[in-house]
């Protein structure tokens, strides 16, 4: 694993060595860059798992309660259940607000489909840096670069880094916009409550 440091719910930078200033070795960079990447992509496809599995329980769990509130009035319809005065219905429906209530406030089902989309860019991002640099390589000589051709690999390894921290950041910014939202959302519930009250 690379200086990178990857825990439980965060994605730190990898800090750049002293020598990458002096004289960059093409290879080493490569490779780090390539790691950074790949350790961003296990992150999202880590921790979509439970989100996944957040929204799926809370949607298969909603959609039940949904299908017992509606056929509730035809079984309360039926004489031999005796379920005349029975309020499950009402219940189940409720219930099944609760848990679509719970994904949205929660994020369960964004968070979910964020990662998969933040993880499928970085994956497309790392295999088109990956072709790049092969399609350079080829015109090197003797595993020699010119100062040209290291330029243009150094400026490829910038331009990759870059679109990796802008996928991050771009996720970033939807979950920030996304958890206003639902605080603003949740404000404005309590002040209706309040004032029904």
């Amino acid at each position: 694993m690379s200086e990178k440091t990857l825990t439980e719910n965060d994605i730190y930078p990898s800090p750049v060595k002293e020598r990458d200033f002096e004289k960059p070795d093409l290879k080493t960079l490569r490779k780090e860059v390539e790691t950074e990447a790949t350790e961003a992509i296990n992150w999202y496809l880590q921790h979509k798992k439970a989100k996944a599995k957040g929204s799926k329980y809370l949607r298969v769990f909603s959609i039940i309660f949904i299908f017992i509130g509606g056929i509730s009035p035809i079984l309360q319809g039926l004489e031999w259940l005796n379920l005349q005065d029975c309020q499950y219905g009402y219940i189940a429906l409720a219930l099944a607000a609760v848990c679509i209530a719970l994904d949205k406030f929660f994020g369960f089902s964004s968070s979910w489909m964020r990662y998969m989309m933040t993880e499928i860019k970085l994956q497309k991002a790392l295999a088109n840096f990956q072709t790049d640099w092969m399609l350079i390589w080829t015109e090197v000589k003797d595993n020699t670069p010119t100062a040209e051709q290291h330029r243009q690999l150094l400026q490829r390894i910038k331009e990759f880094r870059l679109n990796i921290l802008t996928e991050i950041e771009h996720e970033t910014k939807m979950w920030t916009h996304e958890f206003q939202s639902n605080l603003s959302q949740l404000e404005r519930i309590t002040e209706t409550q309040k004032k029904v009250s």
